[in-house]
């Protein structure tokens, strides 16, 4: 009965020496990497390293809030780009760049709640983004005051941009850019009043390809303004949307 308890043991216990003496006293040779790791990898390093760094300003409840600025040429004017939900400045970088290069100075911002702009998801009341904005303005009229000044935003910061561009705020801005805003199923995007929401609320005519510049307006258009309900007479955003 003994010896059949030692078998059973030994049974047992020969594979795990066995594997341990493989692992001890062999060298398997690593494989070798991954083709699209190795691309995605270096894809990331080099959008990291293009980057522009955090910077802050302090908002007026003392709450220091973080964008990146692509800086671009006097006199080409300032765009304001706002992310989407759950994102961040990184998020507008590819856009942001493509404007730099085209000479326009970009501020690509975390919202507050967002990235590293506060405590994630946090805002004290609804239009305390609207306050934010407004301080961003003033940090960047102490030295571009002259700068014609674009918001642009994208999916639910387009959104934040058509709102802004229907409240008093929209008198410091020269044109107002959104891009994939969801409006929601109940908000018809094409009225016969106006046609589709971009020609109700006209301020900028763009292409970020091959246009020469972001603040050319559309002919008889006023920079700020929007015509709709079929009136010629430029009036507030506001009353267009």
């Amino acid at each position: 009965m003994q010896n059949l308890v030692y078998l059973i043991s030994a049974i047992l216990v020969a594979p795990v020496i066995i594997l341990g003496a493989m692992i001890l006293f062999s060298h398997p040779e690593a494989p070798p990497p991954l083709e699209a790791v190795v691309k995605d990898s270096a894809l990331i390093a080099g959008f990291s390293q293009s980057l522009p760094p955090l910077e802050f300003y302090q908002a007026r409840d003392g709450q220091k809030l973080a964008y990146r600025l692509y800086e671009g040429r006097p006199g080409r004017g300032v765009v304001i780009a706002v992310h989407g939900s759950t994102g961040s400045s990184i998020a507008m970088h590819a856009i942001a760049a493509a404007l730099q290069a085209h000479g326009h100075t970009v501020y690509a911002i975390d919202l507050r709640g967002h990235g590293e702009s506060g405590k994630l998801g946090d805002v004290s009341y609804i239009d305390q983004p609207l306050d934010d904005l407004a301080d961003l303005l003033d940090k960047i009229d102490g030295t571009q005051a002259s700068e014609k000044k674009i918001l642009l935003g994208h999916s639910s910061g387009g959104t934040f941009a058509l709102k802004v561009a229907a409240d008093r705020l929209s008198r410091q801005f020269d044109g107002f850019v959104a891009l994939s805003p969801p409006l929601g199923a109940s908000k018809s995007t094409n009225q016969a009043q106006c046609g589709w929401l971009g020609q109700r609320c006209r301020t900028t005519h763009h292409s970020l390809v091959d246009s020469q510049s972001l603040w050319s307006t559309h002919p008889g258009s006023s920079a700020g303004r929007c015509f709709c309900d079929g009136s010629k007479s430029p009036r507030e955003p506001r009353h267009c949307l």
